[in-house]
């Protein structure tokens, strides 16, 4: 089961992420990098890249919400077969800066 969330979760990453330089998935270079079928979780990884900066040389916050809006949903597609639901309401309460590396 686990090899195929896996699977799964590419696919879907491969038909819904447009393959389009000008698209924002592409923009943030969204990539998979693990998954549990067990824990019914998902990472993926975003390279914070210098256009993501705010004037303050941290990460926007919008950009941060992208991402995590942009998993979660994936991982919602993977567990409710590829149904696609919305995202109705998304808070984040921002503790800290994100700082590249």
């Amino acid at each position: 089961m686990q090899q195929t969330m896996e699977q799964e979760i590419k696919k879907q990453m491969e038909m819904l992420y447009p393959n389009s330089p000008d698209h924002l998935y592409n923009k943030m270079q969204v990539e998979f990098y693990s998954c549990n079928y067990e824990k019914k979780s998902l990472t993926f990884r975003f390279p914070i890249q210098r256009w993501e900066l705010n004037h303050m040389s941290t990460i926007h916050g919008g950009i941060i919400a992208a991402a995590i809006d942009t998993t979660c949903g994936a991982i919602v597609r993977n567990v409710s077969g590829s149904k696609i639901i919305p995202t109705i309401n998304l808070n984040i309460n921002y503790l800290s800066p994100g700082l590249p590396r």
